[in-house]
């Protein structure tokens, strides 16, 4: 997990999480708001290399780890944004 996430800094490496929502009980939270981010932090007039999407999280912990990790995004506009890096 922790090398997933230094290769996805370093696609995205101004990636934020605005949080508009948060929800706790006692193993749970779930959180909704928004993921940005741009392409290897080339911020460029047209804004190609950025974007802002509708995100939720939830994590479920036990004994003091985290049992269950799940994100709920589009993650197709990110994807796109990469593929067509570079071209005109």
């Amino acid at each position: 997990m922790k090398n997933g996430w230094i290769g996805y800094f370093e696609w995205f490496p101004d990636y934020l999480i605005e949080v508009t929502d948060l929800f706790v009980d006692d193993k749970t939270v779930a959180i909704v708001g928004y993921a940005s981010a741009t392409y290897q932090g080339i911020k460029t007039s047209d804004n190609k290399n950025f974007w802002k999407l509708p995100a939720a999280w939830k994590a479920i912990a036990e004994n003091g780890k985290i049992r269950l990790w799940q994100v709920i995004c589009d993650s197709k506009i990110p994807i796109d944004i990469m593929n067509n890096a570079g071209k005109s």
